[in-house]
């Protein structure tokens, strides 16, 4: 018995640390004008016009669409519900069904353009391989006929399935909303200078990863301005099948991440970076194309 004063002692130190980690894992929600808790359902209707949607937070989906519960999505970080689909086609004359996920998570109140609007991440999976995931502005709004809220979408500010422009990480700081996406070795080349330039037309380029299970950079923005280019630990790695260029592209990002630590190149070093790539992997030859 002389110990539990000293195991007490030790669960009360823990209590802050547990609760700081709880925090930080909670997942943020949006909530209706009764303080409800948002479906994430409800972001498969679209109750507006298809180039200005509009998402109610009641009598969210139809017949054709239950929920199941089940996610893949992290349930600390994100409000997710599993759905399975019943979508009937007229040329086969039969109904199809397909599972899927779809989740949110709420990530601050933003400046845009002189209003106020709300970020989130949107990710769903229609139940093909696609992870598809939106960082968007919505704005909350009540109906005063029936007082329902509604979620206008202001802006979409990035959109993409998985490695190929998918949602990495979001924060606000100070008003002003920061995220990053993901990119493959290929789509990495293209944040500065030309897209179109004829490099990236050449052989060697077109052998660089681009698929959608290949993230190799998180490409970071404020707003829609590019702010650099982060190299995270565990992004994707050549193998002993893989292209010169590759191989080449890869020794040159050790090299500046000082032996494969996390990195960080801002806007104007990152093109100073694909200069060289291009210059000595790419084999584009001068300063310019």
């Amino acid at each position: 018995m002389r110990y539990i004063p000293a195991l007490l002692l030790i669960a009360v130190l823990l209590v802050p640390c547990l609760a700081a980690i709880a925090e930080d894992l909670h997942k943020p929600q949006l909530y209706d004008h009764n303080g409800m808790a948002v479906d994430p359902l409800c972001f498969l209707s679209n109750i507006g016009t298809e180039d200005a949607p509009v998402y109610p937070t009641a009598h969210c989906v139809g017949p054709e669409i239950s929920g199941i519960g089940e996610s893949v999505l992290d349930e600390a970080r994100f409000v997710s519900s599993g759905y399975r689909s019943a979508i009937y086609d007229e040329d086969a004359g039969e109904t199809f069904s397909y599972h899927g996920f779809i989740g949110y998570r709420a990530i601050g109140q933003v400046e845009y353009e002189g209003g106020n609007y709300l970020a989130m991440v949107l990710i769903e999976n229609g139940g093909g391989s696609g992870i598809f995931s939106t960082i968007m502005l919505v704005h909350p709004t009540i109906n005063p006929d029936d007082q329902t809220m509604t979620f206008r979408l202001i802006a979409t500010l990035s959109s993409g399935d998985r490695c190929m422009g998918g949602y990495a990480d979001a924060w606000v700081d100070d008003g002003d909303l920061y995220y990053r996406v993901e990119t493959t070795m290929a789509d990495m080349m293209t944040y500065t200078g030309d897209p179109q330039r004829d490099i990236l037309d050449s052989d060697a380029a077109k052998s660089l990863p681009y698929c959608a299970s290949c993230c190799y950079a998180q490409a970071e923005y404020s707003a829609e301005e590019f702010r650099g280019m982060f190299f995270p630990q565990d992004r994707s790695q050549p193998s002993t099948y893989s292209s010169e260029a590759e191989i080449c592209v890869e020794n040159l990002v050790q090299a500046k991440t000082a032996g494969g630590e996390q990195a960080y190149l801002g806007a104007e070093d990152f093109g100073f970076f694909t200069d060289e790539i291009e210059r000595i992997c790419l084999g584009r030859e001068g300063k310019g194309e």
